[in-house]
């Protein structure tokens, strides 16, 4: 997690040092395509569940957000600029990415083998999640049940039926991000 964080911030110094212009749009593509994705890459697996590695990978995009709308000072409020560039928490994002995968797996639309890992919940008179559910291993390790299938699991089953039910991949995609 250090390493991203330090890839994120040792871009952010190189685009501050090397793009210093005053458009705003294009500091905000050069932080999308270099930073961002830096931030998103393989967030699947290495999605924190610490509250200080969570606010440490936030900080990137807040020091980012000065740096995009020229206001370095530290008297500004960064939930405005935030706000004012459309840049939402990257937690939601990554919990969506996790989601995504699940679907994938449990539709087989990707290499990994789903009945190794899943499996899924007989128990269909449960009018609320219908059969969407899985069954979570039990574990009494944090970094074990903080993983990313136990965590997908159990966010999994806080999904409405209709959305967990979903055949399609974009169609889950826009219901999960709503």
């Amino acid at each position: 997690m250090d390493e991203i964080c330090d890839k994120a911030n040792s871009t952010i110094g190189f685009l501050k040092r090397n793009l210093n212009i005053g458009w705003t749009t294009v500091k905000e593509n050069a932080y999308k395509s270099l930073v961002r994705l830096t931030l998103k890459y393989a967030s699947t697996v290495w999605d924190p569940y610490q509250q200080n590695t969570v606010n440490r990978l936030e900080m990137v995009q807040r020091c980012a957000a000065r740096y995009v709308t020229n206001r370095l000072v530290n008297r500004s409020c960064v939930t405005d600029m935030l706000s004012h560039l459309g840049w939402k928490s990257l937690v939601p994002g990554r919990k969506e990415a996790r989601l995504c995968m699940l679907f994938k797996i449990k539709r087989e639309l990707d290499a990994i083998n789903k009945s190794d890992r899943l499996v899924e919940s007989q128990n269909s008179h449960n009018a609320t999640f219908g059969n969407n559910n899985f069954i979570v291993p039990q574990s009494k390790c944090d970094y074990r049940k903080k993983s990313f299938l136990q965590r997908t699991m159990r966010d999994w089953s806080r999904l409405p039926p209709d959305i967990a039910s979903a055949e399609a991949l974009g169609a889950f995609k826009s219901q999960v991000a709503a």
